[in-house]
């Protein structure tokens, strides 16, 4: 797990992704319309399942739950890493509840995650 530092002490990726995305849901749920759409995009895991659709809509809803905005819909794309000399390539960081056992030979297919939620 990656750990990050902060003047309050340290804290995980996880926590910090999830702080960030509270934030986005809060300034949008100040800023938008009624109707007004917020999508947000994650890199992560393709949710090949439901199990996982139902966990990545529940992390959206949990982070919106501080607002009025409705989690409508989870859509992916497969993400394509970059073949260029000197490109970033994306790292695989599990949720603090996951264990993985994770090689080069049984890393996760990773996909760019769209969530789409709506202000009433």
């Amino acid at each position: 797990m990656t750990i990050l530092f902060r003047p309050q002490g340290a804290f995980s990726w996880f926590s910090y992704t999830t702080s960030r995305d509270t934030i986005v849901y809060e300034v949008a749920d100040r800023v938008l319309r009624s109707g007004g759409i917020l999508t947000v995009i994650d890199r992560a895991e393709t949710p090949t399942t439901e199990a996982k659709v139902t966990k990545l809509i529940d992390h959206h809803r949990e982070q919106a739950s501080v607002t009025s905005l409705v989690v409508k819909a989870v859509d992916h794309t497969p993400h394509i890493e970059s073949e260029a000399k000197g490109a970033m390539r994306m790292l695989f960081t599990p949720a603090e509840d996951t264990q993985f056992d994770l090689t080069s030979e049984n890393l996760p297919t990773m996909s760019l995650c769209s969530t789409t939620s709506v202000k009433p």
